[in-house]
């Protein structure tokens, strides 16, 4: 079943995080959406709680899709029976379905991309296409992938970086028209941790990056990070607040810079960088890479590559391209 060559629902189902939208394929933009904290994680939580078998898996994290197809068109005024491609996380063994990775190397046309169809039946209405993941020998990542699809590479460089900052951030390698290896940092995973679940949460308060102070004191955490070890600069946070050097607003935008820079340094300043993150991500990762001195690199929004990213698949699909 070839899907209507106009209208979508594009979904990014990640771990914290469920987001819908509803595109119109032809005139490349978003008609509506919704989102939720909904995530893989808390669905995953809430399908043990049923006591179900396996085989009932798939329908119950499709039920939550239909809640949120509903909320949508609810919101919307209308009524909708689209094609639905789903990324992220979904594809996990957390998620509905469980898919292989594809190994690297990988295309950024997304023309070996692994898409598994669903076809409509009586309980949901909808054809559903899951993006699976790309792994290398050692590391593999769900979701990051479909943004690289809407970086817009025209494959003409010999070797950049695609760096994607968030939990696990990704640091991927492109030659050419390949993604050919990728790095996980587990940044802002650990950030958390130490900022909510550590002894510096005592010495931490969130604040805003539109104060001047706090955007120093990042900006020095990051120049920190690259003269000392992150397991003795992070007790620095702790001394900070004991002798009164930072507020704790000031401390947590320390650690933050810490951490960031700690991720940054593996970095090859030589090459070309492209920043793939959404607007307080950016904020952070454009500061640090400022602060370390990087020249040939530039910043293009998440969002807008993983809707881009969607549309690459969609068309293929609507070209015949899925695979079972």
């Amino acid at each position: 079943m070839k899907p209507d060559k106009k209208i979508f629902l594009s979904c990014d189902w990640g771990s914290s995080r469920f987001r819908l939208r509803l595109v119109d394929a032809l005139e490349e933009k978003v008609l509506g959406e919704i989102e939720s904290g909904e995530g893989i994680v808390a669905t995953f939580t809430a399908w043990k709680k049923t006591g179900k078998a396996e085989p009932h898996r798939f329908a119950f994290y499709c039920s939550v899709i239909q809640k949120h197809i509903g909320l949508l068109e609810q919101k919307m005024g209308t009524k909708t029976t689209t094609p639905i491609i789903v990324s992220g996380m979904a594809s996990s063994t957390l998620g509905m379905k469980e898919l292989p990775y594809k190994a690297t190397p990988f295309l950024i046309t997304g023309d070996d991309l692994l898409i598994d169809e669903t076809k409509p039946d009586d309980n949901f209405h909808f054809p559903l296409y899951q993006v699976s993941g790309i792994k290398t020998a050692d590391d593999v990542m769900r979701g990051e992938e479909t943004q690289i699809l809407g970086c817009g590479l025209q494959g003409d460089e010999a070797k950049q970086i695609i760096i994607l900052p968030g939990t696990h951030s990704k640091h991927a390698v492109v030659c050419g028209e390949k993604v050919v290896s990728f790095a996980t940092f587990m940044t802002g995973e650990l950030f958390r941790l130490l900022a909510q679940h550590s002894m510096l949460a005592q010495s931490v308060a969130a604040g805003t990056w539109d104060d001047i102070r706090h955007q120093k004191t990042f900006a020095k955490g990051v120049t920190d990070s690259a003269s000392m070890n992150l397991l003795q600069s992070s007790f620095r946070v702790r001394i900070n607040d004991l002798f009164h050097r930072l507020s704790k607003e000031e401390n947590y935008f320390y650690l933050s810079g810490l951490v960031i820079g700690t991720e940054l340094q593996s970095l090859d300043r030589s090459l070309s960088h492209l920043l793939v993150a959404d607007k307080s991500l950016s904020l952070l990762y454009t500061k640090a890479l400022q602060v370390m001195k990087f020249l040939n690199w530039k910043h293009i929004d998440a969002n807008d590559c993983l809707l881009k990213g969607h549309l690459k698949i969609y068309r293929r699909i609507v070209d015949g391209g899925a695979k079972d």
